[in-house]
């Protein structure tokens, strides 16, 4: 039986992906290739079918890298990274701080 709240977590959870130009990382705006709503996304790029060392997120940052590309935003290399926050009662990004958020390297993809 599902229960409601059966995966509840304390915690948000977004998947970043960042690209390296010029020696600085910058960050990959992913709706442009998954337009949907912010939840929808998180399922998407969840893939709970998958573990974090799946072979799947390095073809995902490779796919990026090469999409990327083609819209003149070249990268040498491409990563993607698990931030992690406290939820809040007043929105899903306000407890998204420097402090308050965690990040766990996922997958790197170099040139």
């Amino acid at each position: 039986m599902m229960a409601p709240f059966q995966s509840y977590t304390t915690t948000n959870a977004e998947l970043v992906a960042e690209g390296l130009r010029s020696g600085r990382w910058e960050r990959i705006d992913l709706t442009q290739y998954l337009p949907h709503s912010r939840g929808e996304i998180a399922i998407r790029t969840r893939m709970s079918s998958f573990n974090d060392k799946s072979p799947v997120y390095l073809e995902m940052a490779k796919k990026l890298q090469s999409m990327e590309s083609a819209n003149g935003r070249t990268y040498s290399s491409v990563r993607l990274v698990w931030e992690k926050w406290p939820k809040s009662q007043y929105g899903f990004y306000d407890g998204h701080t420097d402090t308050d958020t965690t990040r766990s390297s996922v997958v790197q993809f170099n040139l």
